[in-house]
């Protein structure tokens, strides 16, 4: 059996046999959970340290002569293509050093180590954006990602390509997000701007939806047969209908929208967001020193019971001072009421000064700036000047494809 890869395994079942655990939960289950948690530090001599403090394992329980191996390990090639296979497989992991001692030998046996994929280099260069942006963390900025681990959260991540071929794992902050906000900032604005509530019955769901979320694709909402009448249904397109559409809510233009069984493509791409730090290729720090751990409590506020329902959540987040970079690209043929929509969302974001979650506990505040954006100010003035005019129109035409109820 692979030595490297029994010292690895064999302290990890020693933090896991020494934890003082009390959960309702699995004991397994549990460790898996912090497994994903101390996997989110750079090297694993740091996620074994990681691990045995958030499981609160008994240093007097864990075997000496297991540190040792465990330390000659961590600093081979190999180590890390351990380390990897663990980040990638923590309830398996967890599963393995769990078995009793006849099983758990004969099961290390058939994991397969593929070997460390290169971990060092640098990020490929970013690209220059139409609209570069600036986004400076004046609070701990939280942004979960996909990996779910009990009640910690783990700041977002991708995996990509240095510059020398290898691949690594840093976090971002997903253009797509910012994209959902200045959605909802221009909708807020449109609806206001022809008189309609946000919360009004005279509102079709189908539009709420094309509105602020970017629609639902499919035809099993009848809602959305007028609209279909004017762009065309499934199968055709009414290039007429489709321009008109764009003219009338240029903000569905500008960011795009699924209508039916059709979907309308933005004019405006927006970018993630890159942190400052040495492997981003854009800064001086190591990404490993722009994070820190926040804990917070939820809990139910219930007069009638006696429980205490609080729960302790654990959220990783990038600390207050980092910045990142990103920005937004504008197709050539985008209208230049779509840039000025743009701009006017991108400033209204800016005057919010909130991004990413838990925004209520005062994290994601933050400071944005938009490079070179001045330079469509008339526009944002013409697009507001074209809704004030035109709303007349407009609202008569959304009344037309069914988005407005008239007679509510």
């Amino acid at each position: 059996m692979n030595n490297n890869r029994t010292a690895v395994f064999d302290l990890m079942r020693e933090i896991y046999n020494a934890a003082g655990i009390k959960t309702k939960r699995a004991k397994v289950d549990f460790f898996a959970d912090r497994i994903v948690q101390a996997c989110s530090e750079k090297t694993i001599a740091r996620a074994m340290e990681k691990l045995t403090k958030t499981v609160g394992a008994d240093l007097g329980n864990i075997k000496g002569k297991t540190i040792m191996p465990f330390l000659q390990a961590a600093k081979t090639v190999e180590g890390g293509g351990i380390y990897k296979w663990i980040k990638d497989n923590p309830s398996l992991s967890a599963l393995i050093v769990s078995l009793p001692v006849s099983e758990y030998r004969e099961t290390l046996k058939e994991v397969e180590i593929q070997g460390e994929r290169n971990a060092s280099g640098v990020a490929l260069p970013a690209p220059k954006y139409d609209i570069p942006i600036h986004i400076k963390c004046l609070s701990p900025l939280q942004h979960g990602g996909d990996v779910k681990a009990g009640n910690v959260t783990l700041f977002r991540r991708m995996d990509l390509l240095t510059q020398t071929g290898g691949c690594i794992t840093l976090p971002f902050y997903a253009g797509n997000a910012i994209r959902g906000q200045v959605r909802d900032i221009l909708a807020d604005d449109f609806l206001h701007r022809i008189g309609v509530a946000k919360n009004s019955d005279k509102l079709a769901l189908w539009f709420f939806y094309a509105l602020y979320s970017g629609g639902i694709l499919g035809n099993g909402d009848k809602g959305v047969g007028l609209l279909n009448k004017r762009i065309g249904r499934p199968g055709t397109v009414n290039t007429d209908g489709i321009s008109k559409l764009r003219k009338m809510i240029p903000m569905i233009s500008l960011l795009g929208a699924a209508l039916g069984n059709r979907i309308i493509p933005g004019m405006a791409m927006f970018a993630d967001y890159r942190p400052e730090c040495v492997e981003w290729g854009n800064g001086t720090n190591k990404i490993d020193s722009l994070f820190e751990w926040q804990f917070m409590t939820r809990r139910e506020d219930n007069e009638n019971s006696i429980e205490n329902n609080s729960m302790i959540v654990n959220a990783e987040c990038l600390k207050t001072g980092v910045v990142l970079h990103g920005g937004v690209d504008i197709e050539p043929h985008c209208s230049e009421i779509e840039i000025g929509a743009l701009v006017h969302g991108l400033d209204g974001l800016a005057q919010y000064g909130y991004i990413g979650a838990e925004n209520r506990r005062g994290f994601g505040r933050v400071d944005i700036t938009c490079e070179g954006i001045k330079k469509y100010a008339k526009r944002r003035a013409e697009y507001k000047k074209y809704i004030e005019i035109k709303k007349k129109e407009i609202y008569d035409y959304c009344v037309g494809i069914g988005a407005i109820h008239a007679c509510n």
